[in-house]
C-alpha cells in the first residue's frame, strides 16, 4: 500500500475552511445577522441562536420543539431537579 491510499483512507471527513467573513455571509444567507466580534468572543446565547438556527434551516426543528423533547426526557427521570440543577445546559 502507497503512501497515498493509507493517507485516502484516513481522511473521511473534512470542513471546509471559512474565514469570519465567510461564516457571517453564510449566516447572513440564512437570515442571520452576526458581527465579528460575536464570532470571536460568542456568549452562550449566541452560540445557541446560531445552534437554533442551523438545526431548523437543516432539519427543521426548532426552539420549542426542542424544549419540549429536554422536558419530556426530564420528566422521565427519577430525580429530574437533579439534572437540572447540575448547571449543564440542555
Amino acid at each position: 500500500m502507497n503512501q497515498f491510499q493509507s493517507d485516502k483512507n484516513t481522511k473521511q471527513y473534512w470542513y471546509p475552511n471559512m474565514g469570519s467573513a465567510d461564516i457571517i455571509d453564510s449566516l447572513d444567507g440564512w437570515g442571520l445577522s452576526v458581527t465579528h466580534h460575536q464570532l470571536v468572543k460568542p456568549t452562550s446565547e449566541f452560540v445557541l441562536s446560531v445552534y437554533c438556527a442551523c438545526l431548523q434551516r437543516v432539519v427543521g426543528l426548532d426552539e420549542d420543539s426542542l424544549q419540549e423533547s429536554a422536558q419530556a426526557a426530564l420528566s422521565s427521570l427519577d430525580e429530574p431537579n437533579t439534572v437540572r440543577n447540575s448547571g449543564q445546559p440542555l
